[in-house]
């Protein structure tokens, strides 16, 4: 009998849909029946690939979860939960992300439900600085949605040591499972030349890539400062869009041409194939696929020093990354006038990101972990 699977996820973009729609697609079907729960609040857009997975053979529900605190809505998003949980006969629930894991986790409970239920913060909501109250709120609540049942899945040992310092649960109570990504598509890229001409970039020259949405968690204002402080043949690359991009914009407009807004990009493979450096300027992150990808693509990397990042890319030329002090843009320009100066450091470390990311961060190793959670409760 196959098991029974549904993912509960907030609206949310980014990493975190990523994450579920890899698990959606990978989850091997003669085995596994697969369900989804999300919100298309803050993408409408993604009710057309809900549509998509739905015509695939997923079982899809829509339920309007915000991500901030809504009482009201989150009320009635709960019912909504109960009611699926109630008809759906489903083996394991796996949520997602703070909104969702809290919901699925209480409507569980409600509902007496008796299969495995596990939880993926995707980085716990007391490390987001722009939530709205306290830190300490939102370490109680996951306290509080702990206790009702379920394992957590951390992405990093430093995820982990988190939720075990803010006693969100005990060490057995906590999994790592890293993400991973499948690393072959990035082993041909475009030709970089080409993709230059095509995102209006300059063909000589350095070129410093940084790719994610424009808002304070992803601290392209750092890179932009720093770029200020860089050599005038080093360009700065930002790919992406969002509410601060009016702000960039303004704190670029000195440097001219040696910052580049791309906007959204289609597909990232020229991205990469143009750039020689990426940087991961972030005031907090999870485990980022960003870094994998321009690891895997074989760009030097270059990232914030914080918590997990350093299991990702090790620092140093044999492991693939160079750290900063978050928020350090004189440090970080020193950085990346290392890598710019010196071409058999920047191929280095280049080289040793590649060859990780290949070697520890599989995509098909990743749900073949996750699978097995699913049937025996334990990944080895």
């Amino acid at each position: 009998m196959k098991t029974r699977v549904v993912q509960v996820v907030e609206a949310t973009i980014g990493g975190t849909r990523r994450h579920v729609l890899d698990l959606l697609s990978g989850l091997d079907r003669s085995r596994f029946e697969p369900a989804l729960v999300a919100s298309s609040e803050r993408d409408p857009a993604f009710r057309d690939k809900m549509r998509e997975l739905a015509a695939g053979g997923v079982e899809v529900h829509e339920v309007p979860m915000r991500r901030r605190i809504s009482p009201l809505r989150d009320l009635v998003c709960l019912g909504r939960l109960e009611d699926i949980l109630s008809r759906g006969r489903f083996d394991v629930i796996h949520a997602h992300s703070s909104k969702g894991g809290y919901l699925a986790r209480w409507a569980a409970r409600r509902r007496r439900f008796r299969g495995r239920i596990f939880y993926t913060p995707h980085g716990p909501a007391f490390i987001n600085r722009e939530l709205p109250l306290p830190a300490a709120f939102y370490a109680w609540a996951e306290r509080r949605a702990a206790r009702w049942g379920g394992k957590l899945i951390a992405l990093t040992q430093a995820e982990k040591r988190a939720l075990l310092d803010a006693k969100v649960a005990g060490p057995g109570d906590v999994v790592v499972i890293p993400n991973g990504i499948d690393a072959g598509p990035f082993a041909s890229l475009p030709d970089g030349r080409s993709s230059r001409r095509e995102l209006g970039l300059p063909a000589g020259g350095i070129v410093v890539g940084a790719a994610g949405r424009f808002v304070p968690q992803k601290g392209m204002d750092v890179l932009v400062r720093a770029a200020g402080v860089l050599a005038r043949e080093v360009t700065v690359a930002l790919a992406g869009a969002g509410p601060w991009e009016r702000r960039l914009r303004r704190e670029a407009a000195p440097l001219g041409e040696r910052v580049a807004f791309l906007g959204e990009l289609d597909g990232m493979m020229g991205f990469y194939a143009a750039i020689d450096i990426f940087v991961l300027p972030s005031r907090w992150e999870a485990m980022p696929y960003a870094l994998l990808e321009a690891a895997a693509a074989g760009r030097a990397c270059i990232a914030s020093r914080l918590p997990g990042l350093e299991e990702i890319l090790p620092e140093g030329e044999g492991g693939g990354g160079l750290f900063f002090p978050e928020g350090d843009h004189e440090e970080l320009a020193r950085t990346i006038g290392r890598l710019a100066k010196d071409d058999a450091l920047r191929l280095g470390i280049a080289e040793a990101g590649k060859k990780r990311v290949a070697r520890e961060f599989p995509l098909d190793r990743m749900i073949q972990r996750i699978s097995r959670l699913y049937e025996t409760g334990e990944t080895s």
